[in-house]
Formats: structure tokens, sequence, C-alpha cells
């Protein structure tokens, strides 16, 4: 995550810079430059809320044991069989090897 949000904070600034040389090149109007910032905030606020999204898969899982292994393969045959009951659903499981 460190590197993935080091590119974005790079490409950001590269961006701002860009920006910058255009302007002294070609004098963008006062409300084209904080309608380029914004988006470009808006963009970097929504990338850090994707590289956000993903912190529950950097804590590392529990070791799984033999008997933990055919749990997801009996969800799943629990869940096409179209158990929507959340009693019948807690009965089964409980019924499970």
């Amino acid at each position: 995550m460190g590197y993935n949000l080091l590119v974005v904070v790079g490409i950001w600034l590269l961006l701002g810079n860009v920006i910058a040389l255009a302007q002294l090149v070609r004098p963008f109007k006062q409300n084209m430059v904080v309608h380029i910032s914004l988006l470009m905030l808006l963009s970097l606020g929504s990338t850090a809320k994707l590289l956000g999204s993903g912190a529950p898969h950097l804590v590392p899982s529990p070791p799984t044991t033999g008997s933990d292994l055919h749990l997801p393969l009996s969800f799943h045959a629990i869940v096409q069989s179209g158990v929507t009951d959340q009693a019948e659903f807690s009965s089964i499981l409980a019924r499970r090897p």
C-alpha cells in the first residue's frame, strides 16, 4: 500500500507541475485553475478511498486446519440450496460435520 500511495502522490505532484508550467505559457482563467485543482483533489481522495478499502486484507488470516477446509464448500452448497431463513441456515450449520 505504501508504494501505491507513493506512486499516486508522485503522479499528483507531476500533474500539478505540468499545470503550473502550462499556466506560465498560456494563462488559464481563474475558474479553470480552480476546476482543475478540484478535479485533482477529487481523484486523489477517490484513490485514497480505494487504497483504504483494501486495509482489512492487510491483517493476516489465522492458519486454517483440515477441519476448516470444507467450510466454504458447505457454505456454497447451503447458499445454492436456496435457504433464506436465518434460523434454517443456523440449524443447517449446526448439523454440519
